[in-house]
């Protein structure tokens, strides 16, 4: 004789999964609608329009696929298109590549060094946001001396 029980599922849980679902469902509805909006609709637009004959002004004219034949056979595209992959894959990987090597390098070095190497590594990436803060440290501050002072060495070095 089997000693196991089986659960039947309750109508309970069901409508809890059910309320749940409806709930997630009506908090992604507005993000979709956004991203169909500023994406979706653009670029079904852009896809009408480039099987187009049109000017910019009066009604488009569909000429199918002629516009792709002739920029498939313009010697200028490809090589541009050849260039843009290869330099989208090779910088792709590279960055990656090098990225993890350093990393490695890093987990694997003595710990005054490897702080030295994450400082020297990490420093260019704060250079913009300390600029940016001084910058508006300068545009809000009361005393105008910081203005002046600026001024001066901008002069100075012309």
């Amino acid at each position: 004789m089997n000693n196991s029980v089986k659960y039947k599922k309750t109508d309970k849980s069901t409508s809890v999964k059910r309320k749940y679902m409806i709930i997630g469902i009506c908090c992604v509805l507005p993000a979709v609608a956004i991203y169909l909006l500023f994406m979706g609709y653009p670029l079904y637009r852009t896809f009408f329009l480039s099987v187009t004959n049109w000017s910019g002004f009066g009604e488009p004219k569909i000429i199918g696929l002629k516009n792709y034949q002739s920029l498939f056979r313009d010697n200028t595209f490809i090589l541009a298109l050849k260039n843009t992959i290869y330099f989208a894959v090779f910088s792709s990987v590279l960055s990656v590549v090098l990225g993890l090597i350093t990393a490695w390098f890093i987990m694997y070095m003595r710990r005054i060094e490897g702080q030295v190497f994450r400082t020297i590594l990490f420093a260019p990436s704060m250079i913009a946001p300390t600029i940016t803060g001084l910058l508006f440290l300068f545009i809000f501050t009361e005393d105008r001396e910081y203005w002046y002072w600026g001024l001066e060495l901008l002069v100075s070095a012309l």
